[in-house]
């Protein structure tokens, strides 16, 4: 028995170090009044490399953890902030260290206007968090859900959920606009990662609202893109046939600019698949990657066998071309030609 639970303890403590991660901390102070400094970027880079490995902000009272650091080589800590000089650090971790830096002091800017814009990966700017895509090394075909998944703090669900810091995202605009409807997967899996150049969240609410209950934001995400990389093509073809002279097809093709988005969708079938809206047939001819949920699925409840032909066209036309979050210079137009019949059977 002495020997079963001396095994056990024993398998415990292996058990424990083989989970222990390496890990970076420290706390960010003002150096004058020794305020603590919310909202400093610490960015964590391979000694002589401009892609960034882990990044984070520190919490209010200027604290931070970055978890799973590189180690066994040089490193190079960056302590950003809008207010403050630059700091930069260098270190060098073994597989399981754990380093705290202790109070890491920051000297305010002296001219703020003469300062060369050189942006951390992640940075506040007022209210907004931004992310800026060219700092985090992805493959050349990545889109910008692949960049989602490299970011603090965000997470990208099974059901196509998009979350920061837990609290749900619900809408995402592409430089101010919607893109193409309401079906955030569009946007997210089918514009480069390398045509954007960063991304932006921030509270829709006002100001007031915000102070009243700042632990119930109503986050939204702008995609901001690169200057000249708003022109695109996308679209997609799918065909399909089965037994019983079965057959299913689709077809979508789309077209933005800085000033004008439009679609063209077809689709076809004798499966019991209905569409009935724009937005339902935008949703389901536009690509999207495996994982994300699909409502156009036959209705087995129907009786007998429905076939139908659909075909819809949006086009949306934003007169100022600004690329601001305020939408009320935008006109949408949208048609729907449905044709359907259902046979007995």
């Amino acid at each position: 028995m002495f020997r079963l639970g001396l095994l056990y303890l024993l398998l415990l403590l292996l058990s424990a170090k083989g989970w222990s991660q390496n890990q970076l901390q420290g706390v960010i102070k003002d150096s004058v009044n020794n305020k603590f400094l919310h909202a400093t970027t610490i960015s964590v880079y391979k000694k002589d490399h401009k892609l960034v490995e882990k990044v984070t902000l520190s919490d209010k009272y200027g604290e931070f953890t970055i978890q799973d650091i590189p180690y066994g080589v040089p490193l190079r800590i960056e302590f950003s902030h809008l207010l403050y000089q630059k700091l930069v650090k260098e270190i060098q971790v073994n597989k399981t260290e754990k380093i705290n830096l202790g109070q890491i002091y920051l000297c305010a800017r002296s001219n703020l206007i003469d300062t060369v814009a050189v942006f951390p990966p992640v940075r506040m700017n007022g209210d907004t968090i931004e992310f800026y895509a060219d700092a985090f090394q992805l493959d050349t075909n990545a889109v910008i859900e692949d960049l989602i998944h490299k970011l603090p703090g965000m997470m990208i669900w099974g059901d196509g959920k998009i979350t920061y810091d837990g609290r749900e995202i619900p809408s995402v605009l592409v430089n101010g606009k919607p893109f193409f409807g309401t079906d955030k997967a569009i946007a997210l899996q089918n514009i480069a990662k390398d045509a954007v150049e960063k991304l932006q969240i921030y509270d829709t609410r006002d100001g007031i609202i915000q102070r009243k209950n700042e632990m119930d934001p109503n986050y939204e995400m702008n995609v901001v893109l690169k200057e000249g990389k708003e022109k695109m093509y996308f679209g997609n073809v799918t065909a399909g046939v089965g037994n019983e002279q079965r057959r299913d097809g689709y077809f979508n093709i789309n077209y933005a600019d800085k000033a004008r988005q439009g679609t063209i969708a077809l689709s076809t079938n004798n499966t019991n698949k209905r569409l009935s809206s724009i937005d339902q047939l935008l949703k389901n001819t536009t690509f999207k990657g495996v994982g994300v949920r699909n409502n156009f699925s036959p209705d087995f409840l129907n009786t007998g066998i429905q076939t139908q032909q659909v075909g819809g066209i949006r086009y949306q036309h934003d007169f100022l071309r600004t690329g601001d979050v305020n939408r009320n210079n935008i006109i949408s137009v949208n048609a729907l030609l449905n044709h359907q019949r259902n046979t007995l059977r």
